[in-house]
């Protein structure tokens, strides 16, 4: 990050955002995709969900960066930390309306899948100085990013069988991490797995099952607001997924 000698032109966060947002937006890559201002992200819509581009942009003050150089940052930093996602409605939109109705809070805009950076091979984060002084290099870096993430994420999760195959055939041959939070993923993995691989879905239901035990060991706070809920949640899912299949065959 290079230093600044004044404060002469530079940008707030907001508007190098902004620019930033810009430039992207006549990116090839991002064709179809719309930014909403709201979300700070880029949506693409499609009939059985969205692909989703979040940016995560903060403001960093100059002291907490650490320069790559012996010259002191003078410049506050704007931070971007994409992730891209993949929704399918099918698979989140029983289960927000049965929490909602028991009173559980819980938005119904969870994503169904994640492509993040680190795991693509690219760098996390990208620090922009309000100066702009690295500007071009910078968007470089995260433009090259963002297409690697855009291009995952569209390709890798078109279907509900490869979001099947990538996220939930791996706890056959692996348990789920018992220290992951949340409980809702495992019925919405159960129910994925009910309705495209049905052969396999009483073995998969051991395997969470055993993964709710370890939450409610460890009394993972999600799973014990929810845990008198979960013979109803088992049989909404199944029942659900069954008649999901036989609209799909």
């Amino acid at each position: 990050m290079c230093p600044i000698k004044n404060r002469i032109g530079m940008l707030n966060s907001r508007e190098l955002l902004a620019e930033i947002v810009e430039k992207l937006s006549d990116e090839p890559f991002m064709e179809g995709f719309k930014y909403l201002k709201s979300k700070r992200a880029f949506k693409l819509k499609t009939t059985d969900g969205w692909y989703m581009i979040d940016l995560f942009p903060s403001r960093v003050p100059s002291w907490q960066v650490v320069s790559t150089s012996d010259k002191e940052v003078m410049t506050d930093i704007l931070s971007i930390e994409p992730i891209a996602s993949r929704r399918f409605n099918l698979i989140m939109d029983w289960l927000y309306k049965l929490l909602v109705k028991h009173g559980i809070d819980r938005t119904n805009d969870c994503a169904s899948a994640w492509c993040k950076a680190k795991e693509h091979g690219y760098d996390s984060d990208y620090l922009f100085g309000l100066d702009k002084c690295n500007f071009e290099q910078e968007y470089n870096r995260l433009r090259t990013c963002i297409s690697g993430l855009a291009r995952s994420i569209t390709t890798e999760y078109i279907t509900l069988e490869q979001l099947y195959k990538k996220t939930v055939y791996p706890f056959f041959k692996q348990d789920p991490d018992p220290y992951k939070n949340g409980f809702d993923w495992v019925f919405e993995d159960l129910y994925l797995s009910r309705l495209v691989d049905i052969d396999n879905y009483n073995n998969l239901k051991k395997i969470m099952m055993r993964h709710l035990d370890e939450l409610k060991k460890r009394g993972e706070p999600n799973y014990i607001k929810a845990e008198h809920l979960i013979p109803e949640i088992i049989e909404a899912l199944e029942r659900e997924a069954d008649i999901a299949r036989k609209k799909r065959n």
